[in-house]
């Protein structure tokens, strides 16, 4: 027997298990086979087939891939805590590893630990500086902490490659509002639209529009409520501006439309109320305050609002 012989023999029953140990060319079937159930978004299966002996038998080239697919089953499983367990005992393990760091940043970001998630997204740029997931991480997390203009470089970092997404389009627009930058916020919601419409897009394009002074504003916003059946604010915020502008029959019509809809909408109660008074109808509007002014549960603003002005009534 040759000595090379002899030593293959050797490490051959050496060997734990034939899946602890493949050469290069091996196949590693337990894998595969996790892959596909993954691909099929069988969760439930990955789960279980990722279970500690399971991810034993995963070779070692893979077993970072296998840790996230199992992260983002048990998330799919709604098993939040069990995710963020496999996530913190991977990047133990893999510390440079994307994947795990990005799944483990997103996970604690979904949660609502931003003060743990965001040191991760810096690490995934720090390896990798254009990389979109953790550039849109970053711009969320700083929006919610007031850095705004941050927030705003992470957002264009992240639309550099995300562009065909509408909702970052449309987050990056709300952002742009905060600023102020009313044309800048105009023109990405723009983006977002022409992507996708939807009636939240829609009513943001509204808001900017307004805020600058647009007249099409009104049609922007009558094109988002036409498209929900669910939202009576996107129809209150429009007769709050037909107030605002002096526009007291069309106000008058929707305060009634959606008195029409719920008697005891607070909001509504004001505005027709609001109508009264300007055409010096003070008994009808001291009856819609005094309904109003009751529902300090429902609308606390609206009702103490409501109370000041009945002080103020000409008896």
């Amino acid at each position: 027997m040759t000595r090379s012989l002899a030593l293959a023999l050797a490490l051959c029953f050496c060997a734990p298990s034939a899946s602890a140990f493949q050469f290069p060319w091996s196949k590693d079937k337990p894998f595969e086979s996790v892959q596909e159930l993954y691909a099929r978004e069988d969760y439930g299966e990955v789960a279980a087939k990722l279970s500690e002996p399971g991810l034993r038998r995963i070779s070692r080239g893979n077993r970072a891939k296998a840790y996230k697919m199992l992260g983002v089953s048990l998330e799919r499983l709604g098993k939040t805590k069990e995710a963020l367990a496999v996530y913190q005992y991977a990047e133990t393990l893999y510390p440079e590893d994307l994947n795990i760091l990005s799944g483990l940043a997103n996970l604690l970001h979904r949660v609502d630990l931003d003060d743990r998630a965001r040191p991760l997204f810096e690490r995934v740029l720090s390896i990798h500086p254009n990389n979109a997931e953790a550039h849109l991480g970053m711009a969320e997390i700083l929006a919610r902490q007031g850095l705004l203009e941050r927030a705003q470089r992470h957002y264009e970092s992240a639309l550099s490659e995300w562009n065909r997404n509408p909702e970052i389009w449309r987050d990056y627009a709300l952002l742009l509002g905060q600023r102020r930058d009313w044309a800048g916020a105009v023109a990405a919601v723009r983006q977002a639209l022409a992507l996708q419409e939807s009636a939240a897009s829609y009513e943001a394009l509204a808001l900017f529009q307004r805020a600058s002074g647009e007249p099409e504003a009104y049609s922007s916003l009558t094109r988002a409520i036409g498209m929900t059946q669910d939202r009576p604010d996107m129809r209150l915020r429009a007769a709050l501006w037909l107030l605002e502008d002096g526009r007291l029959d069309e106000c008058l019509q929707a305060a009634d439309s959606l008195l029409a809809a719920d008697p005891e909408e607070p909001l509504a109660l004001w505005l027709r109320a609001s109508v009264s008074l300007r055409r010096g109808r003070f008994e009808s509007a001291r009856g819609d305050l005094e309904k109003a002014a009751q529902h300090g549960r429902r609308a606390p603003f609206v009702a103490r609002v409501s109370q000041a002005l009945l002080e103020r009534l000409p008896r």
